[in-house]
């Protein structure tokens, strides 16, 4: 998003726009990270943590990212010439060191997302262990995830052999879908949490995504972060206590549907999975509700109906009204930016 805005275009890794590499398999992807090479990104770092960091004077430390930097993988990026050179994790640690340093100097502990450092564990070793590594891991164990949990663990192993204070980074599991995956989401919390005791975290951060077009609403992450709390706090919670939870704090009986829902993939349409769906917003009670929680039942039923179009063949006579209802539900909860391209791109409701 950031290199849509023309006076940032030129901090851009990759100035064409987009790029193609073999592994992970990305084609036409769009650019979207910082040129670790170019001078002027940390100068623009340094204005952007000067700016910030004074809204926030108790916080001792600072997010910095630096996940799924694919971009200096690819053969058209300002860093190719430096990666041909030195490595592409060197050009990784290198950059992640100045950036760290930025924020030492701000006296702030940096945080960055581990994924790649955790590409090849002897990255670590270059790594200052004032940072504080986040490992993410957002399956659980699963038929489709063999090893999954090995994975993650050894991640948290690699982390604590090497002495760093490290989170864990588990979701709520809703991005790519309106109903979200219930079933996944306590799985995943399930692994993470057990891995974080085990292995010494010192750390949790739950995340929710907008990936595929943002089509949730945060409603729907309710389950998760109640769910999230129970197990932060060493507790388990039955479906049923969890239903209670979020009715509590929506101030509307609708916890019970919300888990129903997060039962139906609505990415696989079938005429089984809209039933299911009817019968699942069936069960919330919207009597006094509050006006949000209501406006959230609005984009569900939107996405029952989508899902029942798709399952029919008849979607596109309904796209134009489907936009609609689409857009008053996105700015319920969001500002324009990103509409029209989760209506193009993510839902092909729109040329």
């Amino acid at each position: 998003e950031l290199f849509r805005v023309e006076r940032y275009r030129h901090l851009a890794d990759v100035p064409d726009g987009s790029f193609t590499i073999e592994w992970p398999p990305l084609r036409d992807w769009p650019s979207s990270a910082l040129c670790p090479s170019d001078p002027a990104v940390l100068a623009f770092l340094g204005e952007l943590y000067d700016e910030l960091l004074p809204l926030f004077p108790h916080v001792d430390r600072i997010n910095v990212g630096c996940d799924e930097v694919w971009d200096i993988f690819a053969a058209n990026s300002r860093s190719a010439a430096r990666v041909a050179e030195v490595g592409v994790e060197r050009v990784y640690t290198d950059h992640l060191e100045d950036v760290c340093r930025l924020c030492s100097k701000r006296d702030r502990r940096a945080l960055f997302w581990a994924d790649m450092a955790l590409l090849n564990f002897e990255l670590l070793d270059e790594i200052p262990r004032t940072t504080i590594p986040i490992n993410w891991g957002y399956s659980g164990e699963e038929p489709d995830c063999a090893g999954y949990t090995c994975e993650f663990e050894g991640r948290c192993i690699a982390l604590r052999r090497r002495g760093f204070d490290f989170y864990v980074a588990p979701s709520v599991n809703t991005w790519g879908s309106f109903f979200g995956r219930y079933d996944t989401m306590r799985a995943n919390l399930d692994m993470v949490t057990a891995a974080a005791r085990k292995y010494g975290a010192c750390g949790m951060l739950l995340t929710s995504w907008g990936d595929g077009g943002h089509r949730n609403v945060w409603l729907v992450d309710l389950p998760g972060i109640a769910y999230t709390a129970a197990k932060a706090r060493g507790e388990e919670m039955t479906d049923a206590e969890v239903a209670a939870a979020v009715d509590k704090f929506a101030g509307a009986r609708v916890g019970e549907a919300l888990i129903a829902l997060g039962r139906i993939d609505d990415r696989k349409p079938t005429s089984a999975g809209a039933a299911a769906a009817r019968a699942a917003l069936a069960k919330a009670d919207l009597r006094g509700a509050p006006q949000w929680v209501a406006n959230s039942f609005d984009a569900l039923r939107l996405g029952a109906d989508i899902l029942e179009a798709r399952a029919s063949g008849s979607l596109a006579k309904r796209k134009g009204e489907f936009a609609e209802r689409f857009r008053r539900a996105w700015l319920f909860d969001n500002r324009e930016g990103g509409l029209e391209e989760s209506l193009r791109v993510h839902l092909k409701l729109v040329e």
